[in-house]
């Protein structure tokens, strides 16, 4: 299990935090490095990241994580992120994963 972080590494993306960045994700956290456990997002609330929970989460299923923390629970926009990372991502894989890599992570 790993969590992201929601700091900007400049040499991968100079444009997006790591939480909603694919190319840190894909490329480095699973392409380079290999890791292929349960990856969830450091709290989406702590005002690090802009926008509704929704558009957090949705963006951050869309970059590659599979499980998303709203530690203060405010799920305003939440209940329709599925439907847009599936909108985006042409498939219902973001939402199948977790439930894939959870089992993974239970094994270990």
């Amino acid at each position: 299990m790993g969590m992201t972080s929601h700091i900007v590494f400049e040499a991968w993306d100079r444009e997006r935090p790591a939480t909603l960045s694919p190319v840190v994700i894909e490329q480095v956290i699973r392409g380079a490095i290999g890791f292929d456990g349960l990856l969830m997002t450091d709290d989406i609330d702590m005002k690090a990241l802009s926008g509704s929970a929704g558009d957090k989460a949705a963006a951050s299923i869309a970059a590659g994580c599979d499980l998303v923390l709203d530690c203060w629970a405010r799920m305003d926009g939440c209940p329709t992120a599925p439907r847009r990372c599936r909108c985006r991502r042409g498939s219902a894989t973001p939402i199948r994963r977790p439930r894939r890599r959870a089992g993974r992570a239970q094994k270990r």
